[in-house]
């Protein structure tokens, strides 16, 4: 009987984690100091792991609705809305998007009509609007409206404003969903009341709490998941896209390579027709 490398395993099972670690946080290979839950990042199982799997790799084209940010304010950048659009992207595994419309006045009229022609199963309006609050959720019409102006009433810095607005995109992308407040301490799925409680929330993205929550309500929002696989698994599955360094190129000609020793059938006549 086949004896098990349990030492083996383990620094697989460590390395795999590492790979998971590099795909959210963005972590380098050649960085020692990077940590995971206490473990020193080790470059020599990273290594090991992609040799083994290729990384992850995506395959959108089977995920089915978008949530879509509609940006209609000028007083943010819009790389800030699309990089809160792409983190929940890669944290829920469900389509988020970005799309642009001249500033203008929004009413919850408009509001209905703007859903429609974007497309999306979800929307969320970012406007700028002295006279309405800095957010208004209606998950019946499955729209909400996040304002810039109300972040920036007490005249605070610009990245101090857009990371309010970060904050409060996540909350009314989770409300929408029909997320609730969280446990999660410092996290964004808290009770709101003023500019200060918002700038004390510290989680940078959303609680895996809240995370699982969205999962698990999606498909009632006719929501399907992005596919996310090792690339090993893509390209026996046979939708990997080409390889991108020496690591995937290796698993690629592996998996496609013809056997050395094929195995060979020989026709039977007695069982032809």
């Amino acid at each position: 009987m086949r004896k098990i490398n349990m030492t083996a395993m383990m620094s697989m099972a460590v390395a795999m984690a590492f790979i998971s670690f590099s795909d959210v946080t963005g972590a380098e290979a050649g960085n020692g100091e990077r940590r995971i839950k206490g473990l020193k990042y080790d470059p020599v199982l990273h290594a090991q792991a992609l040799a083994a799997t290729g990384g992850w790799v995506y395959n959108e084209s089977v995920a089915r609705g978008t949530f879509v940010f509609v940006n209609m304010q000028k007083r943010v950048s819009p790389n800030v809305l699309v990089a809160v659009a792409s983190m929940l992207k890669q944290k829920c595994m469900i389509l988020v998007s970005v799309k642009e419309l001249q500033s203008g006045t929004l009413t919850f009229s408009s509001a209905d009509k703007l859903l429609a022609e974007t497309g999306g199963k979800l929307a969320a309006f970012v406007i700028d609007d002295a006279a309405l609050p800095a957010l208004l959720v209606a998950p019946d019409s499955r729209w909400a409206i996040i304002n810039i102006a109300p972040l920036a009433s007490d005249s605070a810095k610009d990245e101090i404003v857009s990371n309010r607005l970060t904050k409060e995109m996540m909350r009314a992308f989770c409300m929408l969903f029909g997320v609730g407040n969280t446990m999660a301490n410092r996290g964004p799925m808290q009770k709101i009341s003023t500019l200060k409680d918002l700038d004390d929330i510290l989680l940078k993205g959303l609680a895996n709490e809240s995370v699982s929550s969205v999962q698990r309500h999606a498909p009632n929002y006719g929501f399907s998941p992005i596919k996310r696989a090792f690339y090993r698994q893509a390209v026996q599955e046979g939708w990997a896209p080409a390889p991108t360094n020496d690591y995937q190129k290796a698993i690629w000609d592996k998996v496609h390579s013809v056997p050395k020793n094929p195995m060979k059938i020989e026709f039977d006549p007695k069982k032809g027709r």
